[in-house]
């Protein structure tokens, strides 16, 4: 207590003319991020710290009273957990959209691979060779050429008719892999 005065856990800048460090507590818009009284970091923007915080994870970051925060730190949230999970396609319905609320939506790539019937022509072998790297297969011998195709037009199709972009695979597959995560 100087000059009588108690120090305010409200003022940003504790310390007059010193603008490089503050109370975090009346800095804070997010309304899940709760910082106890006179809390402060060496920085003018402490949410900048906090990453991966999204509100349709609902978590909360929560520190106490009196904490000193160095400046640097990084909160990392729930949020960067989240993970790359990649669906065979034929088991993804055609209309999957209408299963999630737009919250969530907004998170989600999705990608659609097909074949060209020329692409399969050309490379029946090395996919068949591959048939087993998604999912343990006990057989393919039902797998035809012909049979593929089929399948392959009617994904295109269903996805076509749910209003979903389907990307085709003519004649380089890692290069359209390669195009995608770019």
């Amino acid at each position: 207590m100087k000059d009588g005065k108690t120090p305010n856990p409200n003022t940003i800048h504790p310390i007059h003319g010193y603008n490089k460090e503050i109370y975090v507590k009346p800095t804070i818009k997010n309304p899940n991020i709760i910082v106890g009284d006179f809390t402060y970091i060496a920085d003018s923007d402490f949410e900048s710290h906090v990453t991966h915080h999204y509100e349709w994870n609902g978590d909360k970051l929560i520190i106490g009273k009196f904490c000193q925060i160095a400046a640097g730190v990084e909160f990392v949230m729930n949020g960067a957990n989240h993970q790359n999970l990649i669906v065979e396609g034929c088991y993804v319905p055609f209309e999957w959209r209408k299963d999630f609320e737009g919250k969530y939506l907004k998170h989600i790539r999705f990608i659609c691979l097909a074949m060209t019937g020329e692409y399969i022509n050309t490379h029946y072998d090395d996919i068949i060779g591959h048939a087993s790297e998604i999912e343990s297969r006990i057989t393919d011998e039902d797998c035809t050429s012909e049979s593929l195709q089929a399948d392959n037009q009617y994904i295109i199709e269903g996805f076509h008719c749910a209003g979903e972009e389907v990307t085709l695979i003519q004649d380089d597959y890692e290069k359209v892999i390669n195009q995608l995560l770019e």
